[in-house]
């Protein structure tokens, strides 16, 4: 909640520094409890437990310094009532998309340990790198809807132009890092590069690769959506995706095996990427995507 405040007000910079901080209080504090204390697994716990409450309390210390004066109980009621309409499908959403993952998993499960350790190596290096793609997404998210609010569609426009051009040029550094050093990076993991799971963990993360530019396109149209407050476009999108994406991967599977799980997502996130096409392309004037010049030439 603190970091979405600072967020929201443009400061992200005390949020990273926070994190950072608190992290590397976290890694410290479970080096203690376990090489020094040797408390074990309790040490590791209470180590994360504290480590999660320093962040919040420096956190809410920056929130609550940059909402001196402020008075926050005036509106509480319509603050609510609309925060429930933007909360809601997201948490819908969530909901869902966990589920999902679950009938997922079962595909992998059914395919033995190999598979398993490969699945769970490629997907959380694939999570590990886009997340760079998700976090400009948010950052652009932020920065739209800042500037809606100040009545700069103008600024929007620019900034969604540059996440395209700049995006693209990190999907490009990903896509030759998941290419040339795909070995490298399972090797954290798994030592035998013959052995099935590390040649699975291969083959998806190659897979996976035009993922990361649909991922890209489509968080964009998402973060225009959200910074429109349009969050319902973000959730039907999502479930889309989703839905796609298991319906190819069960309906496929005996097809192309267990290397469907990343075929599939591929697809989902296609087929999401359309729908969000199709609608940014019907709403963009009212979205902040026409200039003033373009629309009065067209009224005319």
């Amino acid at each position: 909640m603190g970091v979405a405040v600072l967020n929201g007000m443009g400061d992200s910079k005390s949020p990273t520094v926070i994190c950072v901080s608190t992290q590397l209080l976290n890694i410290a504090l479970n080096l203690l409890a376990v090489l020094v204390l040797h408390l074990g697994l309790w040490g590791v716990a209470w180590a994360s437990v504290l480590s999660v409450v320093v962040n919040a309390a420096l956190a809410w210390y920056r929130v609550r310094r940059a909402l001196r004066g402020e008075s926050g109980a005036s509106g509480m009621a319509e603050s609510l009532h609309r925060y429930a309409l933007l909360a809601l499908p997201s948490m819908l959403q969530q909901s869902v998309m966990s589920f999902g993952n679950l009938l997922l998993q079962v595909l992998v499960n059914r395919q033995g340990v190999d598979c398993i350790n490969g699945y769970s190596v490629g997907s959380n290096l694939y999570n590990l790198l886009i997340l760079v793609v998700i976090s400009c997404c948010t950052g652009y998210e932020t920065f739209a809807a800042q500037n809606l609010g100040a009545k700069q569609p103008a600024r929007v426009r620019a900034g969604f132009r540059s996440l395209l051009l700049g995006g693209t040029g990190v999907c490009g550094a990903l896509m030759l890092l998941m290419i040339f050093g795909s070995d490298f990076l399972i090797s954290f993991y798994l030592t035998e590069p013959l052995d099935p799971a590390f040649i699975f963990a291969r083959q998806f993360l190659l897979l996976m690769i035009p993922n990361l530019f649909l991922t890209l396109y489509k968080y964009g149209l998402d973060a225009v959506f959200k910074a429109n407050l349009k969050v319902y476009l973000f959730t039907i999108s999502s479930l889309i995706s989703l839905g796609a994406r298991v319906v190819f991967s069960y309906g496929a599977f005996s097809v192309l095996g267990p290397m469907v799980l990343a075929v599939g997502t591929v697809f989902g996130t296609g087929t999401a990427l359309v729908f969000n096409l199709a609608v940014f392309l019907a709403r963009r004037r009212c979205m902040g995507f026409v200039s003033a010049e373009k629309n009065a030439y067209n009224n005319e």
